[in-house]
């Protein structure tokens, strides 16, 4: 069929595993060090990139891929910590636009510094020809898509 036996893809699956684990906990401790979660950083993140505003709390859940009581849940607490601030949206009073502060950009900062830090650290092992190769690589496993609850595609 593909070549590798069952504890082949196993160990290529279970290396992936542990590689992305490991580097959502080294994430995790810069964030924790932060004072915020792991869903607020990546809110903050994901803000940043959007300094003109226009995203609310749907367009959240939909990116994260979350229920929107999730993203609410998460957001009441950066509000009250003063690292998001909703805005009523210029279009439609009825809606709120959601704008990192001067508080939370500083923070997505440090975030986005470190992150930066971590992933290079990552990858410094591999020399650039690797590097192509692994890219390569895993972009032709995720766009090959992935295998139904039992197991079929």
């Amino acid at each position: 069929m593909d070549g590798l036996d069952e504890f082949e893809r196993g160990n290529i699956c279970i290396l992936l595993s542990k590689l992305e684990r490991r580097h959502f906990f080294i994430k995790k401790q810069v964030m924790d060090r932060l004072g915020i979660t792991y869903q607020q950083g990546r809110i903050l993140l994901f803000l940043s990139k959007h300094p003109q505003g226009s995203l609310n709390q749907a367009d959240l859940a939909v990116h994260f891929d979350v229920k929107p009581p999730s993203v609410n849940s998460v957001l009441s607490g950066m509000i009250k910590n003063g690292l998001v601030e909703k805005r009523v949206n210029d279009r439609d009073a009825r809606n709120f636009d959601l704008y990192a502060t001067e508080k939370g950009k500083e923070l997505a900062k440090k975030l986005a510094q470190s992150f930066d830090l971590i992933d290079r650290k990552v990858i410094e092992v591999l020399s650039d020809e690797e590097r192509q190769t692994m890219l390569s690589l895993l972009h032709k496993l995720l766009s090959a898509g992935a295998p139904g609850a039992d197991g079929a595609r």
